[in-house]
């Protein structure tokens, strides 16, 4: 039969140690930068991870590490249609708008119904001079959601011009 006096013991040896293993995890959360560093090291081909590391970086604004875990991202899954969006989306903000554009048309190809993909599409057509396209994709964002601000101003600048 169980002591209370055991069970009590068999708690707090249980409570000490994990108190002890969570003060030790605790130091690698410094920041999401340092976190999602200490998970990729110990773990292989995790997508989620280089996804969270790529967007750290863009809080500091390291678009070279941000690239990178991005691309690698796709490597590991390349059904994942936010991680083309996000390769787009830097390489439409460095100018390199056919490379934007084939992002986005990866991104768009798994989710065709992707509203913000389909208004960055339409800014890297126009950036390209090819407002007929640009016009096309403004207005499936705005059809998808019609609460796009962007989308709408967007569509209303190219129809200006």
């Amino acid at each position: 039969k169980w002591s209370k006096v055991y069970i009590s013991r068999i708690i707090f040896t249980i409570t000490f140690f994990l108190m002890l293993t969570s003060f030790f995890q605790v130091k690698h959360w410094k920041n999401s930068v340092s976190l999602f560093s200490h998970t990729l090291q110990h773990t292989l081909n995790n997508e989620t991870a280089h996804l969270n590391l790529g967007t750290a970086y863009s809080d500091r604004e390291d678009v070279t590490k941000k690239l990178e875990h991005y691309l690698t991202a796709a490597r590991i899954n390349p059904n994942n249609h936010r991680t083309y969006y996000n390769i787009g989306d830097i390489f439409l903000k460095r100018g390199k708008t056919d490379k934007a554009i084939y992002n986005y048309k990866k991104a768009l190809g798994i989710k065709p119904n992707f509203a913000k993909a389909h208004n960055n599409l339409g800014i890297a057509l126009s950036m390209k001079g090819n407002s007929q396209q640009a016009v096309k994709h403004f207005q499936l964002a705005l059809a998808l959601d019609s609460q796009m601000v962007n989308a709408r101003l967007n569509l209303e600048t190219i129809l200006r011009k």
